[in-house]
Parts: structure tokens; C-alpha cells; sequence
């Protein structure tokens, strides 16, 4: 499980981005981090995978806090897939394999390259595999760095926006499959969303990012209409159809 503690962070003295963020997460389930642009939802990610460090607060793999720890144990415990994918002159095998980096130790086992294939089998890339990431669309490159982050068995993975690049098809079979993978694997996934649909329908848990605090949090019961205009100024409609819930945008309405 991850937990937050009293995140605060800002670029400039006088400007916070975070203010007092917490959220807790068990394993398992799937979090979405939602807001405007501009909320400081990419930030809390990046606080979380140590890229920025907090002005105060903590943050909790497992009762560990990740400031204490080294760089392959970090690596060990979370992955972390940013919002563009980088061209890269490397294969999509070798990309892929990448992720095995905090496990190997003198070569490449048998079971590095086993748990490559098989995750390039489970995201449809295996014919892709000697294919450059620089020759691959923004949808394929994604893909692929979405199977490095989950070839180091994290305990904790982090996405910023997974499905920006995707054709509708691929955005919910990839958010499918993120959640199959955190209750398979006993992980906690947290992921940056902008469609409020791809969130409620495969999310568990919601934190929701207002004027740099915690607007609201939890889980489904706290996706209201009322929560989501106050965060977005926008009105919505909540509705349910064979189970599957469905928000229906009014921007025009005040």
C-alpha cells in the first residue's frame, strides 16, 4: 500500500502547488489523481517517485518511506511512466527489458527475458519487438513504456496520463488491463486522468485536486455531481447503464 502524509510543495516561495495533500491507497486497487489543468496532479507524482522532494510531509511504500531509501530499492518499489513518451534509438525488446535493470546483476537471467515477452504478448506488442520507440507512433510508444514500468514488478506504479495517446479502443483496454494487473499482482496503481469516464469506471479510489489542496477523496461515493462542478465549473450529470457508471458533461450550464 502507498500512503501520503501532509504533502506540501511549491516552484517558488510564494505560489504553492500542494498544500497539505494526503491520500492512502491499499494494495490492489487503482487511484485517480483528477483536476484542472494546473491542480499539481503531474507534481504529486513526481513528489511521490522523489523526482521533486516535498517541502514537508512523507510519503509510504509499505511503511517505508521512499526518502530512505536507495536508488535500486526505490526502483524496486515504484515505477513510474510520464506523460510523453522520449524517442529512443533502442529496440522495443531492449525498452522493455530496461524495467529488469534493478534486478540484474551480472547478465540478463532467463526469467528477465521470459517476463519481457510475456508482457509484450499481454499489451499486443510482441511485433513490434525489434521495432525502434523512435519509429513507433505516440500510442505504441506509450504502450511500450507502460510494459518497461510493469517488467519492474513495482509495488507501487505511477502513470501520468497512460491513455493521452490512445485511440478509444486501446484507452480502455490499457486501463483494463492496469487494473487486472494491480489486483493480479497485489499493487497499487495510481494514475493522472483528464476523462472523468476512463476514472470512474476503472478507478477504486479518487483524489480529487482543488487550489492546490484535497478538494475530496475517497471512494466512488465521493464522485458526486456536486464534488466534480465544483472542481471543474462544470455541470454533470451522473448516470448508470448495465452497471457501468457514465458522466454526461453540461458545459454551457451554469
Amino acid at each position: 500500500m502507498i500512503e501520503l502524509r501532509d504533502i506540501h510543495f511549491s516552484y517558488t516561495a510564494d505560489a504553492p502547488v500542494l498544500s497539505g495533500v494526503s491520500f492512502t491507497l491499499d494494495d490492489k486497487q487503482c487511484g485517480a489523481i483528477l483536476g484542472n489543468n494546473g491542480a499539481g496532479k503531474s507534481t504529486l507524482l513526481k513528489c511521490i517517485d522523489r523526482i521533486l522532494r516535498p517541502k514537508q510531509g512523507s510519503v509510504l511504500v509499505d511503511g517505508q518511506d521512499v526518502f530512505s531509501l536507495s536508488g535500486g530499492e526505490l526502483a524496486r518499489k515504484i515505477a513510474y511512466v510520464a506523460q510523453n513518451a522520449r524517442s529512443s534509438d533502442l529496440t522495443v525488446f531492449d525498452t522493455v527489458l530496461l524495467g529488469r535493470r534493478p534486478y540484474i546483476r551480472w547478465d540478463v537471467s532467463d526469467r528477465d527475458r521470459e517476463l519481457v515477452m510475456s508482457l509484450l504478448e499481454r499489451l499486443e506488442l510482441q511485433k513490434l519487438m525489434l521495432r525502434r520507440l523512435s519509429q513507433l507512433s505516440g500510442g505504441e510508444a506509450q504502450k511500450v513504456l507502460l510494459a518497461r514500468a510493469l517488467a519492474q514488478e513495482p509495488r507501487v506504479l505511477l502513470l501520468d496520463e497512460p491513455t493521452s495517446n490512445l485511440d478509444p479502443r486501446n484507452q480502455h483496454e490499457v486501463m483494463q488491463l492496469v487494473r487486472d494487473i494491480a489486483r493480479e499482482q497485489k499493487i497499487s496503481v495510481i494514475t493522472v486522468l483528464h476523462d472523468l469516464n476512463l476514472a470512474v469506471r476503472y478507478c477504486d479510489r479518487f483524489l480529487l485536486l482543488k487550489d492546490a489542496s484535497v478538494y475530496a477523496s475517497g471512494g466512488a461515493e465521493c464522485m458526486t455531481p456536486e464534488n466534480i462542478e465544483a472542481v471543474y465549473h462544470m455541470h454533470v450529470h451522473l448516470l448508470e447503464h448495465r452497471g457501468i457508471p457514465i458522466l454526461v458533461p453540461f458545459p454551457d450550464v451554469h
